[in-house]
This record gives structure tokens, sequence and C-alpha cells, in this order.
């Protein structure tokens, strides 16, 4: 494994391990798997907001994309959305530009101009194709930092309900509307993942074979339909 990727795999999965709250289960989570919300996870739900519903916001979608503004918690007497600035988060998560910059530099892709083009022009259809080519990377990275933890039961159940966080967030509805062969197959090949993880004991034997040859499966289907040239 060169390196650089396995310092990405290792600071992914620091990154995920500190900053995953529980979060609302949803179709890619699973009964005996506790959810995981990351900050990037949430920064990107609040983008998908602004920019597909009635509001249209895509100023405000650029500022939470950058940093200058992020989502906090909600209760639920609490009407709309709830920002703070980057200074106001303690102790502070890189902005979600930051993380897609990182991931430009190391892999020389160019993601970050197309979500920047995309928020200039108000260009819905192309901010969620640019998303998905990061939201892929991402999930690449998280199933290697999880492969290197199979013999840890909670850092892989952690690990793993980002995994199905960053799924949901990224790809669910759109494959669902637009791929429903491909849908079912990748639920398919996360329940395989699942059934390979570790409970308390040490997993067993075969389950990373197991695992890999679900990981290549759910690479290869997500690959299938994020464009990534």
């Amino acid at each position: 494994m060169p390196p650089r990727t396995a310092l990405a795999r290792g600071a992914l999965a620091f990154f995920v391990l500190a900053w995953a709250d529980p979060g609302e289960a949803h179709l890619f989570h699973f009964a005996n798997v506790q959810s995981r919300e990351t900050q990037v996870a949430r920064d990107f739900r609040l983008i998908k907001e602004l920019t597909q519903w009635g509001t249209k916001d895509f100023a405000l979608a650029a500022e939470v994309y950058r940093g200058e503004l992020r989502p906090r918690e909600r209760k639920p007497s609490e009407p709309g959305y709830l920002l703070k600035a980057d200074y106001q988060l303690r102790p502070p998560t890189p902005a979600l530009k930051v993380l897609v910059q990182a991931m430009d530099r190391r892999l020389g892709t160019s993601v970050d101009v197309e979500i920047e083009a995309a928020l200039s022009r108000r260009d819905e259809a192309g901010l969620e194709t640019a998303f998905r080519k990061f939201f892929y990377v991402q999930i690449e990275e998280l199933l290697g930092a999880l492969e290197q933890h199979l013999a840890e039961p909670q850092t892989a159940v952690t690990l793993f309900g980002a995994l199905a966080d960053y799924l949901f967030t990224s790809y669910e509805v759109f494959l669902a509307l637009n791929h429903p062969g491909v849908y079912r197959q990748v639920k398919d090949a996360l329940e395989h993942l699942r059934e390979a993880l570790p409970r308390v004991e040490p997993p067993k034997a075969g389950a990373a074979a197991d695992f890999e040859r679900s990981r290549r499966r759910l690479e290869r289907l997500l690959g299938s339909v994020t464009p990534m040239g």
C-alpha cells in the first residue's frame, strides 16, 4: 500500500472516530450497528436542503461549504436552520472545502473547482454529481480503514456506522431513483460487509476474505455510477 494511502486512511479513521455522533436510523443502517453522524454528513445535508428545495439559497450553501457557517443540532422547539460561525466551534472540525481540496491535492482531481462552479451557476445537478465524487473517495478510504480495524469490534462498528451514513447521505436517493438495480445490490453488499464485522469476540475464520469480496463489490457498484474522470 502506498504510504500516502495508508496515511490518508489513518487520518480518516481518526477523524471519524473523533467526530462521529449517534444519529437516526435509515435504510443503510442496521439494528445492531449504531449510526454515526459526522460533521461532514451534517454539512452536506444542509447544503442539499439549501439548494434543492424552495429556498434555493446557493449563497448560504457556499458559506456552509467553505466552513464560514456550520449547522448545529436543533431542538424540536427551534424553527429553521441553526448555524454558527466557524470560530464558535470548539474544537473546530475541518470545513468540507478543506477536505475536498486535500483530496484534490492527493489524487489530482478538481472536485473543489466543480463544486464552486456549480454553486456559482446555481446548478443543483452539477453540485450533486461533484459531491458524489468526493463521497466516493471517502467511502473507498473508509472501507480501507475499516478493513485495517476488523479485529477491533468497537472501532469497526463506529467506522461501519459512518460508512453507512456517507452512503445514505450521498447515494441512497440518487441510486433509488436512477439506478434501482444498483441500489438493491449496494444494500446487499453492505449487508454482507456488516456480517463480516466482529462482535465482542475476534472475527470468525474467513471474515477478512468475506469482507474483502464485499468491499470490492461495493466499490465496483459505486464506481459504475460515479464518473471520476
